[in-house]
Order: C-alpha cells, then structure tokens, then sequence
C-alpha cells in the first residue's frame, strides 16, 4: 500500500486499483476519478489485480466480482488472506445483484455498488471509504 498517505483530506492524489474486464467500464470510470484527482491503475482480470497490488502503490481498489483468472471474490479472499494487504480498503462495483453483495461484506469489502452507478456517488463513496480508512 505504498501510495498511502499521499492523499489530501479529500483523497485527492490516493491512488485508486481499478479492476474490472470491462474495458468501456475502466475507461468511464477512470475518467471520473482522475477528474476528481486520484490517480487511477487499471487491472482487466483477477490475477492482474493482484499483481498490481505487488507492484503499485495502492490506497484503494474498486473491485469488479465477474472478472477471468479470478473472481473478485477470489481477489478479496487473498487480499484478506495476506497480512501485507488483508486492511487495503475495497470497493465491489459490479453489475452482480444476487447474494454477492453478502458475500462481499462477509469478506471484508467496505462497501459495495451496483453498476451503472452515479459518477456524484462513486466519488463520495470513495472518498469516505478512504477517510474511514484513515481514522481508524
């Protein structure tokens, strides 16, 4: 998690793992939070998730659940599973509407939305995910 403490108190300059299959998704997304000033990776799989999580400096991740290599679920699992990265803050942001919301928090998510979301909402969440996170 090298890039915390390099946000503001409004998060701006944290930097945000997104990781979704969905390149459309990435790009739009993307294009809020840079423009609200985090600095966004972009992760198009499981496996690549983790892997950026290795090599980056990570302040949070929005974590889609339906994603090749490995499930987002899966990812929360071995985020959860490591001490290196098991309080590293998580987003679900998926399309999922079944139990996975649950099964989600169960593993440790902060918070979970729905796709689409509002880009006024995705920011707010985010934001306070990332002030939680620092005052605990």
């Amino acid at each position: 998690m090298g890039g915390a403490g390099t946000a503001d108190a409004d998060g701006k300059g944290a930097t945000i793992l997104l990781a979704d299959d969905d390149a459309q998704m990435r790009r739009l997304v993307r294009t809020v939070l840079e423009r609200e000033g985090f600095v966004v990776i972009e992760a198009a799989d499981g496996l690549d998730t983790l892997a950026a999580i290795e090599t980056k400096g990570i302040d949070l991740i929005l974590l889609d659940h339906d994603m090749p290599r490995l499930t987002g679920l899966g990812v929360l699992e071995e985020l959860r599973a490591s001490v290196a990265t098991a309080a590293l803050p998580v987003i679900m942001l998926t399309a999922r509407t079944d139990d996975t919301e649950s099964q989600a928090l169960e593993l440790g998510a902060q918070d979970y939305l729905t796709k689409p979301v509002q880009p006024r909402s995705l920011v707010a969440r985010v934001r306070a995910v990332l002030k939680r996170t620092r005052m605990e």
